[in-house]
């Protein structure tokens, strides 16, 4: 065979092998633990909260519950809080009845190691707003410093992410809100102290559902003083 009838007959062979190779070289590999779901959040296992929006002092049983924490809510969007109470452990509703304003919920200490915040986070959390456009909240931790009778919020100065359903059409994406929920400050995690109390603060300006994923990253340390309550 000819060089030129070879050519003929391999060349267009060797551009879609070309094509090919470029091709994976362009997609980049999606790898577990990252965002491949579409819809802002992380794949893989998770916990999944929801927080419902109610009338204060709505009728329903306290306690443990399921995956569910009903939150207060104005129905005129007006600002309302309330505090969700940490407690140390694996993820579990430790009171579901927040439209008393108060209520509970269990999880882990945020890393790897104990005290030492350059190490890995255990698990990421993300929130979104389901439902029907219209209302929001704003979501951090806090600690209260039971010694020096003082609070310490994830404060202004740091970025506090708003859950928010868009106006416009589409799917309500996640965003990541883990140092918000884990971190009281810029150094200071969720069950770093032992005379501290930690909790959520959950400013409800109208929205009837919010939705968080706890996705787990690694093996949570545990903190040297233990389950609290």
């Amino acid at each position: 065979m000819s060089w030129r009838m070879y050519m003929k007959t391999k060349l267009p062979i060797l551009i879609i092998i070309g094509l090919f190779v470029a091709v994976a070289f362009i997609i980049p590999v999606v790898s577990a633990g990252n965002s491949a779901t579409g819809n802002g959040a992380m794949s893989g296992k998770h916990f999944t909260l929801n927080l419902i929006g109610a009338k204060e002092k709505t009728s329903m049983p306290e306690g443990l519950g399921g995956h569910t924490i009903f939150v207060l809510l104005n129905r005129d969007g007006s600002k309302v809080t309330t505090k969700i109470n940490l407690y140390e452990g694996d993820f579990a509703v430790l009171d579901k009845d927040g439209t008393d304003r108060v209520a509970a919920f269990q999880l882990p200490y945020p890393y790897e190691t104990f005290g030492d915040i350059t190490s890995d986070a255990c698990y990421a959390v993300y929130a979104r707003a389901l439902g029907k456009p219209g209302g929001s909240a704003d979501m951090y931790a806090c600690e209260w410093d039971k010694t020096l009778s003082e609070e310490v919020c994830y404060s202004d100065t740091q970025t506090i992410i708003t859950i928010k359903r868009p106006s416009t059409k589409g799917p309500s994406k996640f965003q990541d809100i883990t140092k918000q929920l884990t971190m009281t400050n810029a150094t200071t995690p969720i069950f770093g102290e032992a005379n501290h109390d930690y909790y959520w603060n959950y400013d409800n300006f109208g929205l009837k559902h919010a939705q968080l994923r706890f996705y787990q990253l690694g093996t949570c340390d545990d903190s040297p003083y233990g389950p609290t309550w």
